[in-house]
Order: C-alpha cells, then structure tokens, then sequence
C-alpha cells in the first residue's frame, strides 16, 4: 500500500529510481503519508528514532558511512527546528541528506493551528538548496522539484537539500502500489579540464606546503602524493582526520610547528584540500607569514580562504590535479625545505615519546593508552572540543578510520553520528567523547536498533576541561560556574537505563585491562557494546598539556 497523495508517490519513485533507499523517521502524524509509505516497502531501509536532533545526526553518521544521500522525514512544527544542527553539519562536511519536512497548508500557518510554525526556508544558510510543494500542486511542478532535488544530491557539490511538504488531511488513506517505468535519472557529473598554467606557476615556487584537511581515506590521492614528494621542494602536513599517511609526511602538526620567527620554514606556497582543519595553531602560523600564496583544490565550488590569502581556486579532481603536479617536478638536490621540516617532525616525535615515558595519569595518558590499544580496521569517531585536538599528537595510524564532526565542530551529535555510522558498518567503532558531549547527546541510545558494533569511551574529567586549555576562560571569573559546568550525573546511569554494559576506570593499570578485556571479546564475537567511564577528574590535565607543549617545542 502507499499513500494516496501524488507527491509522496512521486517520492516514492524518485527514491527507487534514484537508489535513495535509507531513511530516518521520526513519529509523527502530519508526515504519516511519507511514513506508511516507506514504512511498507521493504526495499527502504527505514528506521524510527523519536529524537529528532539525534535521528538528524544518525543520518548524517549513515549518509558518511554509505556515501550516499540519507532521507530524514518528521512532523510539522519544531520537530524541524530540531533537525538544524545535523543539517549545518552535513552542510559544512558536504554530505548529502534530504530533508523532508512535513507541514499544514499555507492558510493555518500563524493563525493558532497546533504544531505549526512558517517552515518555508527554515534552513536557507544551511542547505543547498530549499523547495515546497503544496499538495494540490500538479505533477509536472513536483517532477520538476524533485528533478532540481536530485541534481542536488547527486551533483558536482554534496550536501543536505529540503522539501517542505503542506499536507491537507486525511493524512492515512492509501491506494494499492503500482508499477511504473523509471521516471527519474541520476544527473551527469560535469568533467572540467585543468588549467595548464597552474603546473608553470608550480614550477616556479621553490617552497610548497601541500596541507590536507578533513576527507575520506584515498589510497589513489595518498600513492600519489607519496610520489610527488620526491620533490624536495615539497613537504605534506596531514592530520589524523585527514586520513592520508606516510613516514615521510608531517603527520603530527601541533607538536611539529617550528617557531614563527625560523623563516627557513616559512613556505611560498601552500596548496590546501579537504575538508575543515583542525590546528589552530597551523591556521595562527600561516596567517602571520606574509607574502604566501594560497591555492584550493576542490571538485565542487567551495574554497575557503582560511588564511586571509586565497590567490587560486582549482575545481577538479583532486588526484586529477595532483597528476599535473607530478608533470612538473624538479630535482634540486640544493633545496633543503622538506628535509628541515622532516628533521622538526622527528626530533619532536622523540621529544613526545620522551615525555609520555614519565606521564603520570591524565587525559593526555588516557588518549595516549587509548591510541596505543586502537585495533587495525576499527572507526575511531572523536568528540569534539579537546578528544580530537588529543588525538592530533599522536602519530595516525594507517589502517585506522578517523572520524569527526569538524564542519560544525559542535558537541551535540557526536554520539547520534557513530550510532548512525555503526549502524552500517560491519567492523568495530570507537567513540571517544568528552563527558558533556556524551550526555548532551544521550538520546542516541534511546533507538531499538544494533549498537553491539560500538564502544563508547567517555573522558570523565569533570566538565568542559577544554575551557582550561584555551585562553580567556581561566582568567574571567567564572571559569567553573558558567564555562567548566560540572554535571552529577552518572554515566553509569545512562548505561543501566540503556541496557548496556559499563566498565570505569580511574588508573594507567585498570584502563588498560579493561580495554584488553573488551578487545578479547571483540575478537571472540562475544562484544555487545560497552560504555567505558575514564575517570580522570582528580588530575590538573590542562596543566600537564601546557608542559607537554613546552617540552616538544623547547
């Protein structure tokens, strides 16, 4: 059976012919077409999640996993206002995920209607791009809609698009499905050539910084550049979200960064791709070097001028371009500029094992034994504020997946997403979060489907201890009452209330065996998920990060 409304059946084949098969459904009578519609078709891989700020989210987390665009549909009112978050996220990182927000008829909106409010545009800042039918539009205006939609989704840039659909009632009646020929096609990618021009100016510059932000991993992108450092006019700063390694990159950036005054460091040109970066410190640096010219390279149109100093935007494939690169590299065995770079990384790399060899019990050794236990193959998803800037001081590990939400870089759906991601993912997933984000996003466990893929380890350090770290909160007055807040919650709460299993650790010895213990299970197929509390709210953590910094830099 499928609704007899006319749009929801036109969706229903554009999804089909399109191969949009994953929704997230949150319950609700305005989208209750859309709902007995997918809900009984078992080609559609459909959930319920009640929440719809974290059912936002697990899309988003699945949209990642499957690289393809994942529906989300709830009711009318501010069951929509609620999906924003996960919206600017996915706006931010490009993944594509339709919205479809239902709603009443134009003529209720602000005239005292339950559950409404003005849905048109809601998301205009955060979407690609925003339509609305009525449902007495005719056909062609709904073919043509979703036609624009799917050249959205599928397109040269990704990201989330929305459909507001006005509903009259009755919202539940429904016709026998029929067949019909493929109505919908997937859009053709435009191929753009390369400017020749850009490997002459390469050419030229005798100080190149290729600086890879976030992205997904590429075995073609990181063989090609492993290559193109042969060059030694050009060194290759990565971090752990960037998902390209080699021992001959800079993959540790916070703890490599030489002083601002060394200007034999100093690069002509830095060529940018990726995603969002997480170093501060890196964006600091370049900033504050004048005369750099600034290349993007991105395959739809988004170039961000993160240094103030964008002289060149390059739309193409990123391994495209990196071949041209390679047709216009020099052998100057004169040029020292990645040796000196490379010499930085590694004396800095033995300054940090050094000082990890004496570290005493705090959230730098809870990462640090955390990093060291991280399986081959497993998705290691990390918290924002201070887990992911943790994780950049360790050397990334190859076969390891590092994922973040750094389009945004919120706290709020970091749980939702691995949930979301973990749920279409076959291997173990690793999510470490900070104690605020973990309860924050609580609701993510509050869904009936599989978890037992996922482990969730919680730095307990007693609040937002990144408010330590940074400047300006510990001198302003109100560091604990209002920036450091401090919750009375007990992790171990949430996970009886959910029904799964929980380990605390508060030592070097008992993180490690419980670890251990977990892993044991994992590879014995006996791993139902967990939840591991990180105790770690006696030790001055900021303290002994500031010491960090000084050692390796010294």
């Amino acid at each position: 059976m499928i609704s007899n409304k006319k749009s929801v059946q036109l969706i229903h084949k554009f999804c089909l012919d399109l191969n949009i098969l994953d929704w997230v459904i949150s319950p609700g009578s305005r989208n209750a077409p859309l709902t007995l519609t997918i809900g009984n078709d078992e080609r559609f891989n459909a959930i319920p999640v009640v929440d719809e700020r974290s059912a936002a989210f697990i899309a988003l987390g699945q949209a990642l996993k499957i690289n393809r665009p994942v529906v989300i549909s709830c009711t009318s009112g501010s069951a929509s206002l609620n999906y924003a978050p996960a919206i600017a996220e996915a706006y931010y990182q490009e993944i594509p995920m339709l919205v479809v927000t239902a709603d009443r008829p134009r003529k209720w909106i602000d005239n005292g209607e339950g559950q409404s409010i003005d849905q048109v545009n809601v998301y205009q800042n955060y979407c690609l791009k925003s339509f609305h039918l009525n449902e007495e539009d005719p056909e062609n205006l709904i073919l043509k809609t979703l036609n624009e939609i799917g050249e959205c989704l599928l397109g040269v840039r990704r990201g989330p698009v929305h459909l507001n659909l006005a509903f009259e009632e009755p919202l539940y009646n429904t016709v026998e499905m029929e067949s019909m020929e493929q109505v919908f096609f997937a859009p053709e990618k435009p191929i753009n050539g390369i400017d020749p021009k850009i490997g002459e100016a390469f050419k030229t510059k005798s100080r190149i910084m290729i600086l890879i932000g976030q992205m997904q991993r590429n075995d073609e992108l990181e063989y090609l550049l492993s290559e193109l450092i042969c060059d030694t006019r050009i060194i290759v700063l990565t971090e752990s979200n960037s998902n390209q390694n080699n021992f001959n990159f800079v993959n540790c950036i916070d703890r490599t960064l030489p002083h601002i005054d060394e200007k034999e460091f100093w690069p002509e040109l830095v060529i940018t791709l990726g995603g969002a970066i997480v170093s501060k410190r890196i964006k600091t640096y370049l900033r504050s070097i004048p005369g750099i010219e600034h290349w993007h390279i991105s395959e739809g149109d988004v170039f961000p001028d993160v240094f103030e100093k964008l002289t060149r935007k390059i739309s193409n494939k990123v391994t495209d371009v990196i071949r041209l690169l390679k047709q216009n590299l020099i052998v100057d065995p004169v040029n020292n500029f990645q040796v000196i770079w490379l010499q930085k990384s590694f004396q800095n790399q033995e300054k940090h094992f050094k000082f990890l060899e004496e570290l005493e019990w705090s959230d730098l050794k809870a990462h640090s034994i955390i990093h060291d236990w991280l399986p081959d193959h497993g998705v290691l998803h990390q918290g924002n504020s201070s887990v992911v800037r943790y994780f950049q001081l360790f050397d990334p590990i190859k076969s390891v997946t590092y994922l973040s939400n750094r389009g945004v870089s919120g706290i709020d759906g970091c749980v939702s997403t691995a949930v979301g991601y973990a749920s279409r993912d076959e291997g173990l997933n690793i999510l470490v979060v900070g104690d605020l984000s973990f309860l924050y996003d609580s609701n993510a466990w509050w869904n009936k489907f599989d978890k037992s893929n996922l482990l969730v380890i919680v730095i307990n350090n007693g609040g937002g201890n990144i408010f330590k770290i940074i400047e300006g909160p510990s001198s302003s007055g109100v560091l604990e009452g209002f920036f450091e807040v401090r919750s009375d919650v007990k992790i171990s709460s949430i996970a009886q209330a959910h029904y799964i299993e929980y380990f605390k650790a508060d030592n070097e010895c008992k993180l490690d065996e419980v670890l251990n213990v977990l892993i044991s299970r994992y590879n014995s197929s006996e791993f139902k998920g967990a939840i591991v509390e990180v105790d770690t709210r006696s030790k001055e953590s900021d303290v002994i990060l500031k010491n960090y910094f000084r050692s390796v830099n010294s």
